[in-house]
C-alpha cells in the first residue's frame, strides 16, 4: 500500500501536466487517501483479531485476574421508576461523597437552571 500511495502520487502529478485543473475534483483527490485508509483498515482488523484471540484465551486462565474473573466496578442497582426519575443514579459511586452546603441564592439559581433546562419539567410548566 505504501508503494501504491507513492505510485498514485506520481501518476496524479503527471496527470496535472496533461489535464486542466477542472479535471481534478474530489474523487480524483480521494485516490491519494485510499492507500492510507486501506492501511488503517488492515491495522484495525489485526487489532480485532488479536483482541478476540486474547479474549478467548483469557476465559480459560486460572489464578489470573481478567475482565471475566474480576468483580464489576459498579453494581447496578434497581431503581423504581417514579413520576420524576431523571435525577436518580442507577450505579454505585466510585468515589467518596462530599457534602457542600449552598447559600439560599446559589440553591435558587441551581434549582431554576435545572428546572428550566430539563425537558421532563417543561411539560408541567406548560
Amino acid at each position: 500500500m505504501k508503494k501504491a500511495k507513492n505510485d498514485a502520487l506520481t501518476i496524479l502529478c503527471k496527470l496535472e501536466l496533461i489535464y486542466p485543473p477542472a479535471f481534478f475534483d474530489i474523487i480524483i483527490h480521494l485516490v491519494l487517501h485510499l492507500p492510507n485508509e486501506a492501511l488503517c483498515g488492515g491495522c484495525m482488523a489485526e487489532g480485532y483479531v488479536a483482541e478476540e484471540a486474547l479474549t478467548f484465551c483469557s476465559m480459560y486462565l486460572r489464578d489470573v485476574q481478567t475482565r471475566f474473573s474480576r468483580p464489576d466496578r459498579n453494581k447496578d442497582a434497581v431503581v423504581e421508576k417514579r413520576k420524576f426519575w431523571g435525577f436518580e443514579s442507577k450505579c454505585r459511586p466510585t468515589s467518596a461523597r462530599q457534602n457542600k452546603h449552598l447559600d439560599p441564592i446559589e440553591k435558587l439559581n441551581i434549582e431554576w437552571f435545572v428546572l428550566d433546562n430539563y425537558a421532563a419539567v417543561r411539560v408541567y410548566m406548560k
